[in-house]
């Protein structure tokens, strides 16, 4: 298995220590943010790179469909592959973050057998950046 550079955004710090522990001892390098303001951040530091953002919908202030959009139109980052996950399985929710641009929708709360499989399609998934 190949490392992935993974950005978690998730306002709510629980969600953001479990996602971190799901990770534990397995070769993906996992970052953190707490806010799309912040993920926006991480996503301009050049000295960052990332292959896949794991990014939570329902946030105070950025929330994630502001965050896809500023993503799927910013021209280093349009390709970027991005997990949506939300405790929102509406269908129109999940229509409108796939429309968005979102490769992958998951309802909370999920399995990690669940993210793992998300991350290994849109991983490989052609014109995702590796």
């Amino acid at each position: 298995m190949t490392s992935r550079r993974i950005l978690v955004v998730d306002d709510e710090p629980i969600n953001l220590a479990l996602t971190k522990a799901f990770f534990f001892g397995m070769p993906d390098d996992v970052t953190l943010a707490s806010s799309g303001t912040r993920a926006l951040e991480l996503l301009e530091d050049p000295q960052q790179h990332f292959d896949v953002v794991l990014l939570d919908l329902m946030m105070p202030g950025l929330d994630g469909f502001e965050v896809l959009r500023r993503i799927r139109t910013h021209p280093l980052h349009r390709e970027l592959a991005v997990i949506v996950q939300s405790g929102n399985g509406d269908v129109g929710h999940i229509d409108r973050a796939m429309r968005g641009g979102a490769n992958e929708y998951l309802v909370k709360p999920f399995v990690l057998d669940t993210l793992l499989s998300a991350l290994g399609r849109v991983c490989s998934e052609p014109g995702t950046r590796q």
